[in-house]
């Protein structure tokens, strides 16, 4: 600072087009691959956090499917009705794990030159420039689930699903994902008779299917603007100099709905539920990059 007093006005815009032209090349450093965990971790914490994400829907789904099964039954045998939920031992789930890394960095340095003309008055020229570099990063995982392969799982019902201990290196909310409350509220019209499900995908039923979308976003963000003040030269005071930004987006998308065979003999969702997990799908790929 003491030499671009020293140099006056030319000498200070000088510095200030080479440190401009610098930033230029130092900015297209700041277009690399952002990590999906935090500065704190490594690369192999996304498959603690895949593990347990995977771990936990399994767990929700089938305590969830136990509950509805169990009422289901108490509720034929008191009443004499029919059972409600038999065709869920036909039906299968596709999950869908997207974990999205955006970040962004822009340098924002502005000068004012000011000119006395007189005593009382002055001459003040801005002159500016902006500089910046994002880069996202998108991981997906898909897993698939048959409600008979949750229902011969063994083991207690009466503990939680939330991992005792969250994967290392990231910030998200550990939370219970709502599983067991949606499948009570989404397959409700099939125990009041409104809508029945089918336990296939053969005939016009076999076109129903429920869905259930967890989107957790987490945004942080910091600048800094060190303000120099000369006698004819002002920099950096209406915008941040540099400013950083990361944002974690990470959502989970799950379909429900009839399972058939495919002609290998491997099982997946029927085409209208396949269809409607791959619309939303969509719109997730969409959501993700206007963030």
């Amino acid at each position: 600072m003491i030499s671009i007093v020293r140099g006056g006005t030319k000498t200070f815009l000088a510095r200030l087009a080479a440190l401009l032209l610098l930033s230029g090349g130092l900015s297209s450093c700041g277009a690399f691959v952002p990590p999906l965990t935090e500065f704190w971790a490594s690369e192999d914490d996304v498959g603690d956090k895949v593990l347990n994400i995977a771990a936990q829907v399994r767990c929700e789904l089938r305590k969830g499917i136990y509950e509805l099964i169990r009422q289901d039954e108490a509720n034929a045998k008191r009443f004499n009705l029919p059972r409600r939920t038999a065709f869920l031992a036909g039906w299968g789930a596709q999950v869908n794990l997207t974990l999205t890394a955006v970040e962004k960095t822009g340098l924002n340095p502005g000068v004012s030159l000011i000119k006395p003309l007189n005593p009382d008055e002055f001459l003040s020229t801005g002159l500016g420039t902006e500089i910046s570099s994002e880069a996202t990063r998108t991981g997906t995982v898909h897993f698939f689930f048959t409600v008979r392969e949750l229902m011969a799982q063994k083991g207690p019902l009466g503990t939680t699903c939330i991992p005792s201990k969250a994967a290392p290196g990231f910030l998200v909310i550990e939370s219970d994902l709502k599983l067991k409350e949606w499948l009570f509220a989404a397959l409700a019209p099939n125990f009041t008779s409104t809508v029945r499900f089918p336990d296939s995908s053969e005939g016009p039923l076999g076109q129903d299917v429920i869905s259930h979308l967890v989107k957790f976003e987490i945004l942080t963000s910091g600048s800094v603007t060190p303000v120099w003040k000369l006698v004819r030269v002002t920099a950096n005071t209406d915008t941040a100099f540099l400013a950083a930004r990361r944002n974690r987006i990470q959502e989970l998308l799950i379909t429900l709905g009839p399972a058939e065979k495919t002609p290998s003999g491997r099982l997946v969702l029927a085409p209208a539920a396949a269809n409607l997990h791959q619309a939303q799908q969509i719109g997730i790929a969409v959501r993700t990059g206007r963030n």
